[in-house]
């Protein structure tokens, strides 16, 4: 489990309303929420949205700004995962 370095804040009469991290915890923490995240969204991911690799190579040349909206990469980073080297 992550160990986290924190500074509790405090009223006037002593009773705690906040808690202080610093910039290296508090990027950490960030990661990891936005990891798992990601990893709920692909493993809810229905799999008969996926592409093959030449659907995939197809929907990103014919978008308008070159970019993959985030649950294409995700379906993308799903696919990848199942190919083995």
């Amino acid at each position: 489990m992550l160990k986290i370095k924190k500074k509790y804040v405090i009223d006037e009469k002593k009773r705690p309303f906040a808690v202080q991290v610093d910039i290296e915890t508090f990027e950490r923490i960030e990661r990891l929420i936005e990891d798992y995240a990601l990893g709920q969204f692909i493993n809810e991911n229905n799999s008969s949205d996926d592409m093959t690799l030449e659907e995939g190579k197809a929907y990103y040349q014919k978008s308008e700004d070159g970019g993959l909206r985030m649950e294409d990469c995700c379906r993308w980073m799903k696919w990848q995962s199942l190919i083995k080297p």
